[in-house]
């Protein structure tokens, strides 16, 4: 297992996702997540969300709260991608704290 996780079915498949859509994902998964507070990456390529996070424990939480999660009428799936695969989606992300 790893600190990063991929989340599948976040998006509505049936529209342009914008700007606003994303912002409102990101938000809806930072609460679903607020009490770990070790979020330090949230990065959204394709129609995916990437989420990376401070330790392998935070992403097992992380995991637990977020798959099967109902959102939005949609069910979300998550499971756990490589560090170094991350990092090539968001190379911005390799020095991601959650100091910053």
């Amino acid at each position: 297992l790893t600190e990063c996780l991929k989340l599948r079915n976040c998006f509505r498949t049936d529209k342009y996702t914008g700007d606003k859509e994303i912002d409102h994902i990101t938000k809806a998964i930072r609460n679903r997540c607020a009490h770990m507070k070790e979020i330090e990456h949230i990065g959204i390529n394709a129609a995916f969300v990437y989420i990376k996070l401070a330790s392998k424990e935070a992403a097992g939480h992380a995991y637990d709260l977020l798959n099967n999660w109902i959102f939005e009428d949609r069910t979300i799936s998550v499971k756990y991608i490589r560090h170094s695969r991350y990092n090539e989606h968001f190379p911005e992300a390799r020095n991601a704290s959650q100091k910053k």
